[in-house]
């Protein structure tokens, strides 16, 4: 549990669809990659997604 109070979550919100740039987000720590789009249903669940790994957080470090 002293990873979570140590390194913070990484979310790269981008225009780039390259593979490339998403290996390199991935290998350098992000903990998820996500294209913008204006497809209002994709950008909720990634909203959804992050919120949801917020509170998860939060709630780990509580419990330290």
């Amino acid at each position: 549990m002293s990873d979570l109070k140590q390194r913070p979550r990484v979310v790269v919100f981008t225009t780039s669809t390259l593979d490339r740039d998403k290996q390199a987000a991935m290998l350098l720590g992000a903990d998820m990659y996500q294209t913008k789009t204006c497809e209002p249903d994709t950008f909720d669940r990634f909203a959804h997604w992050v919120s949801c790994m917020c509170a998860v957080d939060r709630k780990a470090r509580a419990r330290l």
